[in-house]
């Protein structure tokens, strides 16, 4: 009976392995372009590439308007954050710099393939100010098939010594 028990587990874990080894992240689909309105202002997020990819430089390049008239807000001082939503941590804050001409490109590596928000916190000279808050999806790298079965297979393995030493020790006991 407990041969039978040890067989039903240890199939019931192949799959969960397999999609573990599988569905480690998926596909995301940028967008050109992105509108965010920040009180007075309109804010306009643009990434190179649309779908940034873990550990590739993305250009993002903002454009800060007026959201009535849609001109260049010009002197404005602004601080940016990076914030990696799944493991609420901050991987960057920049501190305060001027963006003299209502437009800046910024590069960064994201390090892991999950939902990012990059959140502006904007100044200019003579208008109110604003928060323009922006959520990337950054597209996980998979890794080569060869080295996904290297991992099913030790982790198969893992799960097959674990049931063995489970049936040894339970023969021991009884």
């Amino acid at each position: 009976m407990r041969k039978l028990i040890s067989a039903l587990i240890l199939m019931a874990l192949i799959p969960v392995a397999y999609a573990h080894v599988h569905v480690e992240g998926g596909q995301s689909q940028g967008e050109a372009l992105r509108v965010v309105k920040a009180g007075q202002l309109q804010v306009e997020l643009s990434l190179e590439p649309q779908e940034p990819i873990v550990g590739e430089p993305a250009r993002l390049s903002f454009r800060i308007e007026d959201a009535k008239t849609g001109e260049l807000v010009k002197d404005s001082r602004v601080s940016m954050k990076i914030h990696h939503i799944e493991h609420d941590i901050d991987p960057l804050t920049a501190g305060v710099f001027q963006v003299p001409d209502g437009t800046f490109d910024f590069t960064y590596h994201f390090w892991d393939g999950a939902e990012h928000s990059v959140a502006l916190d904007i100044k200019p000279n003579g208008m109110d100010g604003g928060r323009a808050e922006f959520t990337v999806d950054v597209t996980p790298r998979q890794p080569p098939r060869g080295q996904q079965m290297a991992i099913l297979a030790f982790l198969m393995a893992t799960v097959v010594v674990g049931v063995g030493i489970g049936y040894g020790v339970g023969r021991l006991t009884a």
